[in-house]
């Protein structure tokens, strides 16, 4: 089915909450925060295909926020790509920030919070969790990147992009043909996480392999620094920054992250009986600064599982 949504005719000062109506329930639950001065004039453009849909949102400079909160009220389990057309993007997901420009791609997924600074004409392809998983099961990888493409498949999506969102066939003889396109869309998006999936697998050297071994080993360290993961991936300390940059993140970030992973398993497993326990068992020092890593990485507070188990 095919929506069209625009704030076009409608009072200057009934735009945004339009806007907020529309995108925040009608697309995906989220918060959308204005951070433009004057008016808000925007469009949202929707075409359905199969469980794939295909969107155009354009729209001045704002935040589209998705919490917690959005996640456990709605059943949203799908990956979105976002193709920027036009303007500026920044997206921040799992530690990670993509920012965009013109024709770049990053990926996200709705059971994770995010945000997504936007003043672009952008256009976003949502798919089932589960079909991009049984064929690149890599993608949760690819969160949050700059994903690479060869030029010419960037055209080719982008020109598939806007048939799909001219085309229409409502009927119900018509399924099996949308199905059909759903199907040729998914086929260029693998072939793009196909080819940032092989480049982060370049970056995946016996060093690297080594350097996680040996953090994923001294987690519970508190004074596990980058000088010693360096050393022991036989890497300066330079070349070891610009290895895990590779993979949109620093050393030490994913030692935190890591050990915040950790720390959740030990609670839900019962191993750890107290936050704080959690924490030491995890090289943390400071407590409030567990939770609030915790929090910030998962979207919940550790004292959550505690009182859940």
């Amino acid at each position: 089915m095919r929506s069209h949504y625009t704030t076009a005719g409608l009072e200057r000062g009934d735009k945004y909450d339009f806007w907020h109506e529309v995108v925040c329930k009608k697309f995906v639950t989220a918060d959308s925060i204005k951070t433009c001065p004057g008016g808000f004039d925007a469009e949202l453009i929707c075409n359905q295909f199969g469980r794939t849909q295909v969107s155009r949102l354009e729209a001045p400079s704002h935040t589209w926020k998705r919490e917690r909160k959005h996640i456990r009220a709605d059943d949203e389990d799908v990956y979105l790509l976002g193709v920027l057309r036009n303007g500026n993007g920044a997206l921040t997901q799992n530690g990670r920030t993509a920012t965009q420009s013109k024709g770049s791609i990053a990926l996200y997924d709705t059971a994770l919070p995010f945000t997504y600074n936007l003043s672009a004409t952008i256009d976003i392809i949502s798919m089932p969790r589960s079909m991009l998983d049984s064929r690149a099961p890599n993608a949760r990888k690819l969160l949050a990147e700059s994903l690479e493409c060869d030029p010419s498949l960037n055209m080719m999506l982008c020109r598939m992009i806007d048939s799909l969102l001219e085309i229409d066939v409502e009927t119900k003889e018509f399924s099996i043909v949308r199905e059909r396109l759903a199907n040729s869309l998914l086929d260029i998006v693998l072939a793009i996480l196909d080819i940032n999936d092989a480049s982060l697998s370049t970056v995946t050297s016996p060093s690297l392999e080594k350097m996680l071994a040996y953090i994923r080993a001294n987690l519970g360290d508190p004074d596990l620094c980058p000088s010693d993961i360096a050393n022991f991936g036989s890497v300066s300390s330079r070349t070891m920054n610009r290895i895990f940059g590779k993979m949109g993140t620093t050393p030490m970030r994913w030692v935190m992250q890591e050990r915040v992973r950790l720390g959740e398993r030990y609670l839900r497993e019962r191993y750890a009986t107290s936050v704080t326990e959690a924490a030491f068992l995890v090289g943390f020092n400071d407590i409030s600064h567990f939770s609030r890593s915790f929090k910030q990485l998962l979207g919940y507070s550790p004292e959550q599982i505690l009182k859940k188990h």
